[in-house]
């Protein structure tokens, strides 16, 4: 009897060291909210959200010392719209609802991914975002979104991609994806989408600044349709407040090579702490619209942009859970149509809609918490 104890202690003993070489991390966040929108001309629309601030995910990660100094990393994300089961994203696990899905290696020489995978955008979108990408407020990352942008907070499939070590405060990035998902209905094709994408953030005490390039070939899915893409920004804090600064423009052109979308974003903002559990967060972003589409001669782009502007009060209730409160405020030119980013969330089922020209804005308050 003694033996057969000693020989399950032995086995335990290996079966919890064969356990240990692979360290795995469950984690997420659910963020819901009430929002609402509201549009001139157009309509109202209110409800409980998810994501408002931060979209609601549950994820694993994890790591396996390969020795050598290199590990095996893996990482599954999934979205939650937490606040319904139906609609753009059902709750649970699929590939419908992922936000990323990798397994790699790092090590001295940097990490690599591969599968559905971050850009080198979206480190770019959020990283200089003075409203930290927020869902429903941010309208650097609604106009992104919206207008056709690669450089964003997404992620693309089919991927492959590549992080350096910082080296002197420098840190270079690359992906490449092979029909990365990026208004691409139909994945493999004998036109398939690509996106080759490279950046470099330098960071140095208070000041970062980030430079990021994107190409995009068979746009949707159309043979020889190109897309080209860069952006630069830059933040730096001086304590009392930090300032954020981005520019990003985009152009598109067909196989004939006539441009059928262009277009530049730029947004200046700001973070104030309040107190040691408080933080306001500014932004103002434009929208210049460089595309005249000869279909619809009544409606000139050049002069039907827009501007908005969104503050995000945030208050820490602890080291897990925040609560916040946002604005957004969308103002249009000539005949645009754009909708204030309220309401927008993950699934974008409460935002109100708004006529041409005219002004729209919105609110939110809710709660997110960590785990």
């Amino acid at each position: 009897m003694q033996k057969k104890l000693i020989a399950l202690a032995i086995a335990g003993l290996a079966s919890s060291a064969a356990f240990a070489q692979t360290n795995v991390t469950v984690y997420g966040k659910i963020d819901l909210a009430y929002e609402h929108a509201s549009g001139t001309g157009g309509s109202k629309s209110s409800g409980i959200n998810s994501g408002g601030h931060d979209g609601s995910r549950l994820g694993f990660r994890g790591e396996e010392a390969l020795g050598g100094g290199m590990k095996a990393i893996f990482g599954l994300e999934y979205q939650l719209n937490a606040d319904r089961n139906t609609g753009i994203g059902n709750n649970g696990a699929g590939a419908a609802n992922s936000r990323q899905t990798y397994v790699g290696l790092s090590g001295d020489f940097g990490t690599v991914k591969a599968g559905r995978i971050y850009s080198t955008g979206d480190n770019f979108g959020g990283k200089y975002d003075s409203l930290d990408a927020a869902n429903s407020y941010s309208p650097l990352q609604y106009f992104a979104g919206y207008a056709g942008a690669s450089i964003t907070t997404g992620a693309t499939s089919n991927s492959v991609g590549y992080t350096s070590p910082t080296m002197s405060g420098f840190t270079l990035r690359g992906v490449v994806g092979f029909a990365p998902g990026l208004g691409d209905a139909t994945a493999y094709t004998t036109s398939q989408e690509r996106l080759y994408g490279a950046g470099v953030d330098y960071d140095m005490g208070p000041l970062s600044i980030g430079v990021v390039y994107h190409r995009m070939t068979h746009v949707g899915n159309t043979a020889n349709a190109n897309q080209h893409e860069s952006a630069f920004a830059a933040t730096y804090d001086f304590g009392p407040v930090a300032l954020y600064g981005t520019w990003q423009n985009l152009s598109a052109e067909n196989a004939a090579g006539a441009i059928f979308n262009k277009f530049t974003i730029k947004s200046l903002g700001l973070t104030v702490p309040v107190t040691k559990m408080d933080l306001l967060r500014l932004m103002y972003a434009r929208f210049d619209n460089k595309y005249d589409n000869p279909a619809t001669a009544a409606y000139d782009e050049k002069a039907d942009d827009a501007n908005s502007w969104g503050v995000v009060y945030e208050h820490s209730l602890s080291k897990r859970t925040l609560a916040y409160a946002g604005y957004n405020k969308m103002n249009n030119k000539g005949k645009a149509l754009w909708k204030t980013s309220a309401g927008n969330g993950n699934g974008g089922q409460f935002t109100g809609t708004v006529a041409a020209g005219q002004d729209s804005s919105g609110y939110g308050f809710g709660v997110i918490h960590n785990f």
